[in-house]
């Protein structure tokens, strides 16, 4: 990835591959890790993983800038201090919904999960939290302002929209998925995916309930979605897989409108052209944000 990432400055927010698989749960059916059983195996793996995190990738837990009036941005670590209880602290959480609350500006929020996502019954996901999930996306919702979220994870990339909450016509969720920079081969190779089209409705019922919403359409359209390869079970990779991809978004303030243009920009990594060898564009699609 080194030729890639030396083309600009490159920010990525830790998440289990910078730990372990579920981390900081261990009791994985993954044959890689079972030593993680062993409590000084455990012990030596997250304090080797947590100094690296700290002192290299050296990513807070929560963090905000603005660009201008226009944009506010905020990056949380819903991983490095995960436990039984939820995805971050409730003094983290108490500062996302702050920021949330002040917004005048449509936001970007960065995580390295995505939050439209179907209940994950191998690995624990954002929606596994139900508590503060829901806090999260009622203090999304109550700002009032569109919210576009960066995240990843999944082993596909895609753009999808949403309503958030029940206002009709109340601000969106534009979720922007850029997974994977590198695709699984061999018997790893079943890990791989293919954009998904659901979950249909958002959010999950049980959601629902707690914030007193309606479920909302997703909407997904395959020209927003990475394109894929075929698996051939004789090759690396056993099955259809997203193509090896990143994503880059850009925003723009549109004078004649009063409106902010959002560009994002999907790229193959293995396919380049020119002299220069700039990857090959995937797509390219562009969103209209209301600035209130």
């Amino acid at each position: 990835m080194g030729s890639i990432l030396s083309h600009g400055a490159t920010w990525m927010l830790p998440d289990d591959h910078e730990f372990w698989n579920d981390y900081p749960f261990y009791k994985s059916l993954i044959p890689q890790l079972q030593a993680l059983r062993l409590r000084h195996v455990r012990k030596a793996w997250d304090a080797v993983a947590t100094d690296g995190v700290r002192n290299v990738q050296r990513s807070a837990a929560f963090e905000t800038f603005s660009i201008g009036k226009d944009l506010s941005v905020c990056i949380a670590d819903f991983r490095s201090n995960r436990d039984d209880n939820g995805f971050t602290t409730p003094a983290n959480l108490r500062k996302i919904t702050k920021w949330a609350s002040e917004l005048r500006s449509p936001g970007l929020f960065i995580a390295s999960q995505p939050l439209i996502v179907e209940e994950n019954n191998t690995e624990k996901n954002l929606l596994s939290y139900k508590q503060q999930y829901a806090q999260l996306l009622k203090a999304l919702a109550a700002s009032g302002h569109d919210i576009v979220l960066l995240s990843g994870d999944v082993h596909f990339g895609r753009i999808s929209t949403t309503q958030l909450g029940n206002e009709a016509k109340g601000p969106r969720l534009i979720e922007i998925i850029a997974s994977p920079l590198s695709n699984l081969t061999y018997l790893n190779g079943i890990m791989s995916g293919k954009p998904k089209s659901k979950p249909a409705s958002f959010p999950a019922p049980e959601i629902c309930k707690l914030n007193d919403w309606k479920p909302s359409k997703v909407t997904y359209n395959k020209l927003y979605q990475v394109s894929t390869k075929r698996g051939n079970i004789f090759s690396a990779y056993p099955r259809t897989c997203t193509r090896e991809h990143f994503m880059t978004v850009s925003f723009c303030r549109n004078t004649t409108s009063g409106t902010i243009d959002l560009s994002a920009h999907a790229w193959q990594i293995r396919a380049t052209r020119g002299i220069k060898k700039i990857p090959a564009k995937d797509f390219q699609r562009t969103f209209t944000i209301k600035l209130k």
